[in-house]
C-alpha cells in the first residue's frame, strides 16, 4: 500500500542523486563557480518547474474523475513515466537546491530560508519516521469504504501532517533531544 515506507530501495534513485548533488556542492565550494548566464538560470527554473508539475499532475487526466476526458497514455509512456519519475523529480529538486545554494534562488530561496521553518525542520526526520504509522493506524481502523474526493483527501492530509508533527515533537523531546545532549556532553573535545 505504501511501498516507499516499507521498501527503502524504492527510493534509491533519490538517495543516489542526493548524494551526487551533495558531493558536487562540497567539491564546488572550494572552487570559484563561474557565474551562470541569466538565460541558463531562467531555462533551468522553467524546466524544473515543468518537470515537477508534470510528475505531480501529468497523469491526472488519465484517471476517472469529473472534468474533461483525455486520452489514456499507452503502455510505453506508462513504463517510461514509472521508470523516470523518481529521477526527474529528484533532478528538479536538485536544481532548486543548487540555485538556492549559489544565490540564484530569488523569492523561492527567501521563502525556503524563512525562519518560521526552523522549528519544523528539526522535527522532519521524526515526522518522516512516524507518518507511515499514522497512516496505517487510520487505514487499519476504518470500517467502511469512502469516496476519495479532493476535500476529503485534503482533510486527511491536514490531519496526518498535524498528528505526525505532534507525535514527532513528543518523540523528539523524549528521545532525540536528550540523546543529542548526552552525545554533546560525552563527545566534547
Amino acid at each position: 500500500m505504501f511501498p516507499f515506507s516499507v521498501k527503502p530501495y524504492a527510493c534509491a534513485t533519490a538517495y543516489l542523486v542526493g548524494i551526487a548533488v551533495g558531493y558536487c556542492l562540497h567539491v564546488l565550494k572550494t572552487k570559484a563557480l563561474p557565474r551562470l548566464h541569466v538565460v541558463v538560470v531562467i531555462l533551468g527554473w522553467l524546466s524544473a518547474f515543468a518537470v515537477g508539475m508534470y510528475i505531480v499532475y501529468g497523469l491526472y487526466g488519465a484517471f476517472d474523475h469529473p472534468g474533461p476526458k483525455v486520452v489514456v497514455p499507452g503502455k510505453p509512456l506508462n513504463v517510461a513515466y514509472g521508470c523516470l519519475k523518481s529521477l526527474a523529480w529528484t533532478l528538479a529538486l536538485s536544481w532548486v537546491v543548487f540555485t538556492c545554494h549559489y544565490g540564484y534562488g530569488g523569492v523561492i530561496n527567501r521563502f525556503l530560508s524563512w525562519s518560521l521553518w526552523i522549528p519544523l525542520s528539526r522535527l522532519t526526520f521524526c515526522a518522516y519516521l512516524l507518518h507511515p504509522a499514522v497512516i496505517y493506524l487510520y487505514t487499519g481502523t476504518i470500517s467502511m469504504s469512502y469516496n476519495a474526493t479532493v476535500i476529503h483527501q485534503s482533510f486527511l492530509f491536514a490531519g496526518f501532517v498535524t498528528i505526525s508533527y505532534t507525535s514527532a515533537f513528543f518523540l523528539s523531546s523524549l528521545i532525540e533531544m536528550p540523546i543529542s545532549s548526552l552525545q554533546k556532553m560525552f563527545l566534547k573535545r
